[in-house]
Parts: structure tokens; sequence; C-alpha cells
């Protein structure tokens, strides 16, 4: 497993640096599963008046596989519009940054994002070569983690009747 994630990091990039492999182990090898997982992402954008940006999205939805595609002001919005509606969620988007974990045309992006939604907020992280899957990965994990939050608001509530 370990060796499959490194390696498919190396035939997307040049030169692969710590920062690279910090990220990957963070991001991919050593995470607890979560109720959602996101497979594939495809994105469409174009500066053409009335083609407006769209997003295919492919994730796994407590164990079942799902799809979805639909629009967006611009392509992260799609993604984020697409994966909210697959999930059957509404959060408020309270902040999302891009960074370059390294340098060159190759580098590995970052993605944070804050998400709020029912009085819970939760931060999420995503990182790939390509913005656009980053961006998604970082809403889906996310997503995680304010359904973790809502959990864990749940059993504390119970054990307090």
């Amino acid at each position: 497993m370990v060796f499959e994630a490194v390696k498919q990091l190396a035939d997307r990039k040049k030169t692969l640096h710590d920062d690279d492999l910090m990220a990957l182990v963070q991001q991919e090898i050593y995470r607890i599963p979560d109720r959602l997982r996101l497979r594939h992402v495809s994105v469409q954008s174009s500066d053409a008046g009335g083609v407006p940006p769209t997003a295919a999205v492919l994730m796994d939805v407590d164990g079942m596989e799902k799809s979805g595609a639909g629009f967006g002001v611009g392509p992260v919005d799609a993604l984020f519009n697409v994966i909210a509606d697959m999930v059957g969620r509404e959060p408020e988007l309270e902040q999302y940054a891009i960074n370059a974990i390294t340098g060159g045309t190759d580098a590995l992006g970052e993605v944070t994002v804050r998400l709020k939604e029912k009085g819970y907020s939760a931060v999420g992280r995503g990182t790939h070569p390509d913005i656009f899957v980053a961006s998604a990965r970082a809403y889906v994990d996310a997503l995680n983690h304010l359904a973790k939050r809502e959990e864990e608001g749940r059993r504390v509530h119970c054990q307090h009747d």
C-alpha cells in the first residue's frame, strides 16, 4: 500500500521532496476509514459564454459507489456543489486556501477548506498535483470531519438526557 502510493506520486512528478512524502502519508496512508471517499474527479471550464463550468464526481458514500455531475460559477464551485448534492448536505464554505507544497510546475498543491453546518465547523485538507482534485479531497475531508463532530455531539447530548 505504501509502495503503491509513493510509486503513483513518483510517476506524476519529476522529483519527490520530503514535503511531498509527508503530505502523502498524512492524506492517504495513515487515515482512519471515512464515511465518504473520493474516487475520481473530472472538471471542465470554459470562458465561452453560455457554457457553465461543470464537474463530474465518483465517490463512495457509506461503502456504496455514487456518481454525480453538475454546474457552478467556477470549476471549484461546480465540484463542491456536486459533492454536497451527492451526500445530501448544504455546508457553508467559510474558507478556501491553496498553497504549493513544493516548487516547480509539477508542484504538489495543498488545499484547505473550512466548512460550517448545523452549528459545527470543520477543516479539511487535500493534496494533489491537480488543484481541482486537491480541492475535492479537502472538501470531502471537511465533510467527513463535520459528520464526526455531529456524531460526537449527538453522543454527548444523548449521555446528558
